[in-house]
């Protein structure tokens, strides 16, 4: 029986303890749990190629880990939108309609059976972690990683590194290709909120989103997609400075007045292509992360081509971390991979 690490307890690391857990695995979560998490995320089948089939096994596990998901029928505004990206949502199960929307005053692709918020917090919350302040430091050239939980130092068979935007910051004696930066959303509210609290709208025409809030019908919802923002990640530090006008700008022009409640934010992690990554650091860390803000899509389908690697050997090259291997630097794209621009 192989002893595990994994060091960060979100969605990721969440779903891995389980995946291993369920092989007989000694596997123990150490998080710090410094990162804020909101309460439910998207997880929207209306990606792009093999982000695609990610995203569909990230339902897949949702659901078998019991993990609740709310159904909503998306709209999706504008964007380079071709006819073979219609035929993977559609295969992927995707119920289209293109149609002219009265409430929205525009055309928009009409998605069902598609687009969900998924209770990422019930998954989080439910994994029994250790919470304390880890260090990764790899020794001999790759040839030993030691764990140091709290300044105390463990030995482990294996580490697997899953703190996201954090990564970076707790390895030592290894370089991993990632930055961090803030993304943020906020809670507005009107009376015609109702109708956006029942709705998952994709503008890219104006260049944002708009998802409930509960999804019962109150007149709350949740907008984003404001700019990327490149930062540390500081734990004391959850409201970085930005500029919310552009956003409300957007955001009014296509559904009128409203009143901002609060914004709330987090850390992401970025990859240089901002597309997720896994794969080997050394003999016995493994890394993945580099969700790029949408993590609740792709992180537990990730999380399963790592466990495929550990217990099978198995390879998906596409999102393997080794693609960055001749990258020295690279500036975070305020565009995510998945957007249709």
């Amino acid at each position: 029986m192989l002893k595990t690490v994994i060091i960060g307890g979100g969605i990721v690391g969440s779903v891995l303890y389980r995946l291993l857990k369920e092989t007989g695995d000694e596997v123990i979560v150490v998080d710090n749990r410094s990162k804020a998490y909101f309460q439910t995320l998207i997880l929207s089948l209306l990606l792009k190629g093999k982000d695609i089939e990610l995203a569909k096994e990230s339902l897949r596990l949702y659901r078998r880990f019991n993990i609740p998901l709310y159904p909503f029928t998306s709209y999706t505004i504008g964007g380079k939108i071709d006819e073979k990206t219609i035929e993977e949502w559609k295969e992927a199960g995707a119920e289209i309609e293109e149609k002219y929307v009265d409430w929205l005053n525009v055309s928009a692709i009409v998605s069902n059976n598609s687009d969900w918020l998924v209770h990422v917090s019930k998954l989080i919350r439910s994994t029994p972690f250790i919470k304390g302040n880890a260090k990764v430091i790899v020794k001999d050239e790759g040839k030993k990683t030691v764990v140091t939980i709290d300044n105390k130092e463990y030995n482990f068979d294996r580490v697997i590194l899953a703190a996201g935007p954090w990564n970076s910051y707790i390895a030592e004696g290894i370089r991993i290709p990632t930055k961090s930066y803030y993304c943020w959303a906020l809670l507005v509210y009107n009376n015609k909120g109702k109708i956006y609290d029942k709705a998952i709208i994709y503008d890219y025409e104006l260049r944002f989103y708009s998802r409930p809030f509960l999804g019962i019908g109150l007149p709350f919802w949740v907008v984003g997609d404001g700019k990327a923002i490149p930062s540390e990640p500081d734990p004391k530090k959850r409201i970085v400075p930005c500029d919310e006008k552009l956003l409300i700008e957007r955001v009014r022009k296509r559904l009128g007045k409203f009143t901002k409640l609060y914004r709330r934010g987090s850390y992401c992690e970025a990859t240089p292509d901002m597309r997720p990554a896994y794969g080997i650091l050394a003999d016995n860390l493994y890394y993945a992360g580099g969700l790029n803000g949408y993590g609740a899509e792709v992180g537990p389908g990730l999380a399963m081509l790592l466990f495929r690697l550990l217990k099978e050997n198995y390879e998906e090259k596409e999102y393997l971390l080794s693609r960055f291997k001749d990258v020295k630097d690279f500036e975070i794209q305020d565009l995510e991979p998945h957007e249709l621009l």
